[in-house]
């Protein structure tokens, strides 16, 4: 993936959406367990530490504080984030595809690329709000596996420490201010 998505700046939304993605997987580990299912299990909880980590990094993004991280737990690679989120893309492609084949006929007729989905929510409403719903979650999806490119993934978070920085500067030039 080459071009921007056009969520890459809307960072709040991505890391509103590796949080949920994390809470999903966190949600169906009991199912699993309970329906005694070892090896799907074992692969969710792998998901689990990898989504973990990928949410810390977009609260540390956000809101620019660390997250502690869970103690006796290995550290992620950025290799594996860049799998889970190529692997969540995948899934994500799967589910939109099962939310399109779901709508009505004349709704499929007018859902050509570049159509505009807010355009179709007005006129459709809840009809497509499943297809919207997935369709968004792909976008973000997208978005977050972009920024997990190795270089980009420096940029940004040279970004945020820079960031951080003026913002730790500032303070202390506006609390020696405030003292004389």
């Amino acid at each position: 993936m080459t071009s921007r998505p056009y969520l890459a700046d809307q960072w709040r939304d991505l890391a509103h959406e590796a949080e949920e993605a994390l809470r999903r997987r966190e949600a169906a580990l009991p199912r699993l367990q309970e329906k005694g299912n070892v090896a799907k299990a074992e692969q969710l909880v792998a998901e689990i530490r990898v989504w973990r980590a990928i949410a810390a990094d977009w609260h540390w993004v956000v809101l620019h504080e660390p997250t502690t991280p869970v103690p006796g737990e290995a550290a992620v690679t950025g290799a594996e984030k860049l799998a889970a989120l190529t692997d969540s893309l995948a899934r994500c492609d799967v589910a939109l595809r099962a939310a399109y084949d779901h709508l009505p006929t004349e709704v499929r007729f007018f859902m050509t690329d570049g159509c505009n989905l807010i355009e179709m929510d007005l006129i459709y409403g809840s009809t497509i709000s499943d297809f919207l719903g997935h369709h968004f979650r792909r976008d973000r999806v997208q978005a977050l596996l972009w920024h997990q490119d190795p270089l980009r993934n420096a940029a940004l978070h040279l970004a945020v420490r820079s960031t951080i920085h003026i913002r730790a500067q500032l303070r202390r030039e506006g609390q020696g201010r405030q003292a004389a």
